[in-house]
């Protein structure tokens, strides 16, 4: 079954950890892509990752 997780953080470099420690937590699985965005909405950066995988 195809799951995905949606990963949220105000910098890249924490978004990058979390990003990290849910695929070590997941290392059975197969990653079948990683979506990555960003916003500002002129006072606060918003970066997030959209990971599918089964």
């Amino acid at each position: 079954m195809t799951q995905v997780r949606l990963i949220k953080d105000g910098t890249p470099a924490t978004l990058e950890s979390n990003i990290n420690n849910f695929l070590e937590s997941i290392i059975k699985h197969e990653i079948i892509d990683i979506k990555y965005s960003s916003v500002y909405n002129g006072t606060t950066a918003v970066y997030s990752a959209l990971i599918i995988y089964r």
